[in-house]
C-alpha cells in the first residue's frame, strides 16, 4: 500500500546528551531513559507504531527536503521489516506542552499505537541512533524505566538492515504498511473552545501559572538505578533539573509585573484541584514552529513563511515580522472549568516570543493594554 506524504506538521527538544543543552521540556528518548536489552517488542511485526524523528543540527521545519529522504529511507526498511509505522512526528511536535501531551497520548491510544520508534540521524546519515520501546498512555509517552532495544553510532541504513534481521524471530500480522513515510497529522491537543481575545475578567481570580517541570529524580531511580548508564542519565535529569529551578525563579520574577493575583503551580495539577484553589483561569505556554503552533491555535494563515507579530519592548507593545518556520514559545489563557466544556484565550493578534521570557512578556505587556 503506497501512500503519498501528508506535509501538514500541526503540533508538539534537542537531543538531550552532555554535548547538547538542556531544554525546559522532558523528553525521555534524549535522556536515554530506558532499560536497553536485545529484545524487541513482541508486536513489532502485529501491532502500529509511531517514530520521532530528527537530525543533528538542522531545523526540519526549515528542511523539508531533508526530512522527507530520511522518513523515506527508514520507512523502506520497516516496510519490508513488517513494521507497520503509520507516522512519523519532530520531537518539538510532540514535546511541545505539558497540557498538551496528555491529549496527544490519549489520541494515539485511541489509534491503537502500540511501539515508538525514536530516529536520530547525522546528516549525512551516516552516524545515527534509533531506539524501539513500547507506547505507554502517559504525558511522556513512555513508562521510566520500560525496556527498549538501541542501534547506535552506525550508519542509517547499517542500523535498519540489522534491525530487519531482527525482526524476522517476531510473529508477522502487518500486511497493509505505508511503502513512503507520512508526516504525522494529530487532533484533539487542545479539547477547547478558541477565542482571539483577552479574558479581562481573569483579573478578578487568581491565576494558576504552571511552573518548568522539576523531574522526580528518586522515582526515575528506583526503576534505573541498577542499570550501567545510570550515572550518565542521573547527569542528565540533575542538569535538566538545574535548568528549570532557575527558570521557575525567573518566572516568578517576570510574572511581578503582573498586577493581579497569581500563584505557581505543579505542571500537572488537575482542573479539580486548580478550582478547590479558586484558580479558575490558567496561564499555559507552548513551544514548536510558528507554523505547527499557528496550525494548532487554527489560524487559516498558518503555513505563510512571516507573521505579523506583537512583542514587547521596555513594556511598549509594537509589531515585527516573524520567521513561521523558527521554533516560538505561545502562552495563552485557559478556563479552569468544572465540566468537559472549556475556552481558551489566545489574545487578539499573534504574540509569540523566540524565548519562553519573550514570549511570557510580550503576552502580559499585550494583556495589559486592554487595562490601560
Amino acid at each position: 500500500m503506497k501512500v503519498r506524504f501528508s506535509i501538514f506538521l500541526v503540533y508538539l527538544l534537542v537531543l538531550f546528551t552532555p554535548e547538547v543543552q538542556a531544554q525546559e521540556l522532558f523528553n525521555p528518548f534524549q535522556v536515554g531513559a530506558f532499560n536497553y536489552t536485545s529484545e524487541l517488542p513482541k508486536n513489532i511485526r502485529s501491532g502500529k507504531a509511531i517514530a520521532i524523528m530528527e537530525i543533528d543540527g538542522v531545523n526540519l521545519y526549515k528542511k523539508e527536503a531533508l526530512m522527507l529522504k530520511l522518513g523515506d529511507l527508514c520507512q523502506k526498511y520497516f516496510y519490508k521489516s513488517g513494521i507497520d509505522v503509520v507516522s512519523y512526528y519532530l520531537p518539538d511536535d510532540l514535546y511541545s506542552s505539558n497540557q498538551f501531551q496528555f491529549n496527544i497520548s490519549k489520541g494515539f491510544e485511541a489509534r491503537g499505537i502500540e511501539n515508538l520508534i525514536y530516529i536520530r540521524s547525522s546528516q549525512d546519515f551516516q552516524n545515527a541512533t534509533i531506539i524501539i520501546t513500547d507506547f505507554k498512555n502517559t504525558s511522556i509517552y513512555i513508562e521510566p524505566g520500560q525496556s527498549a532495544t538501541k542501534w547506535s553510532g552506525q550508519p542509517i541504513e547499517t542500523i535498519l538492515n540489522d534491525l530487519y534481521k531482527a525482526s524476522f524471530r517476531y510473529p508477522k500480522e502487518n500486511y497493509l504498511i505505508n511503502e513512503v513515510a507520512e508526516i504525522g497529522l494529530l487532533s484533539d491537543a487542545i479539547n477547547a473552545r478558541r477565542n482571539t481575545s483577552f479574558q479581562t475578567s481573569a483579573g478578578r481570580f487568581n491565576l494558576a501559572v504552571s511552573k518548568f517541570e522539576i523531574v522526580d529524580l528518586n522515582a526515575w531511580e528506583k526503576k534505573l538505578g541498577n542499570t550501567a548508564n545510570w550515572s550518565q542519565i542521573k547527569a542528565n535529569i540533575e542538569a535538566f533539573n538545574a535548568k528549570n529551578e532557575a527558570n521557575n525563579v525567573l518566572l516568578d520574577t517576570i510574572l511581578s509585573r503582573y498586577p493581579f493575583k497569581y500563584k505557581l503551580v505543579e505542571p500537572n495539577m488537575g482542573k479539580k484541584a486548580m478550582r478547590n484553589e479558586n484558580l479558575l483561569y490558567a496561564l499555559f505556554w507552548s513551544r514548536s514552529s510558528g507554523q505547527t503552533l499557528r496550525s494548532l491555535f487554527e489560524y487559516k494563515d498558518f503555513e505563510d513563511r512571516e507573521v505579523k507579530s506583537k512583542y514587547s519592548t521596555g513594556g511598549t507593545v509594537s509589531d515585527r515580522l516573524m520567521n513561521n518556520q523558527d521554533v516560538v514559545y505561545k502562552f495563552y489563557m485557559y478556563y479552569v472549568s468544572d465540566s468537559k466544556s472549556t475556552d481558551y484565550y489566545l489574545g487578539p493578534e499573534w504574540d509569540a516570543g523566540q524565548t519562553w521570557e519573550e514570549g511570557l512578556t510580550n503576552h502580559l505587556d499585550y494583556f495589559m493594554t486592554y487595562f490601560k
